[in-house]
């Protein structure tokens, strides 16, 4: 009884390695794409409608989508930060890096970001429609956003930007490497083609999504 119950437990143990083996290979496949913004910046607009909004509906299984934000910590405003477009764009940015952080699985949080952009001057009421048109709890990313969990998040990714000497909104890294500072002179691409080239190129995944193909 007790050599059948080891086999057993062995067994699990193989099972449980072996998908966690998978999951992790799952995601080495994944091509690292980090979006430095500002949540109101009307250049961020551009690029969601013009090209981000295309990749995340062709090619979102090959990206994990990383948002930080471009903004100053200052004590004397408002939440603790100050940013180019005023207390509503750090509002904008608190909501956005909480639901970052409860909705990462498949990038779903971008659905919110992509929700907002056309109505993006509207911040941060805008979010709250779209975040019930998305499906998700309204109640506990407010709960995050005007807390010190919000400010933590918030301040952690304005750090993690500075680190990266990131100034202009909205910068794209490939793999943590420049790719685009969209609307200005330091970007690789020069059509939406060429994003999907080039993140394709970067993906390892054995099974890439049609529009690697076109």
């Amino acid at each position: 009884m007790k050599s059948i119950f080891v086999v057993l437990l062995v067994a699990v143990f193989v099972a449980a390695n072996s998908l966690v083996k998978r999951t992790l290979s799952h995601n080495e496949n994944k091509v690292d794409i980090e979006l430095f913004v500002m949540s109101k910046c009307p250049d961020v607009q551009d690029f969601n409608k013009h090209i981000f909004k295309q990749l995340y509906a062709e090619l979102n299984s090959i990206m994990n989508i990383k948002v930080n934000f471009i903004a100053k910590l200052d004590d004397s405003q408002k939440y603790g930060f100050k940013s180019l477009h005023g207390v509503s764009e750090v509002e904008g940015d608190l909501i956005e890096a909480c639901v970052q952080d409860q909705y990462k699985k498949e990038n779903e949080f971008y659905k919110l970001n992509l929700c907002v952009n056309p109505k993006m001057p509207y911040l941060p009421s805008i979010a709250q429609q779209c975040i019930k048109e998305v499906g998700f709890d309204n109640q506990r990313i407010q709960a995050c956003a005007f807390s010190e969990e919000g400010k933590h998040l918030l301040a952690q990714s304005i750090n993690e930007t500075d680190a990266k000497n990131v100034k202009w909104s909205p910068t794209m890294l490939l793999n943590g490497e420049s790719y685009c500072e969209y609307g200005g002179d330091n970007c690789k691409a020069t059509s939406y083609k060429d994003y999907v080239r080039d993140i394709c190129k970067a993906s390892t995944a054995e099974k890439k999504p049609p529009a690697c193909s076109q």
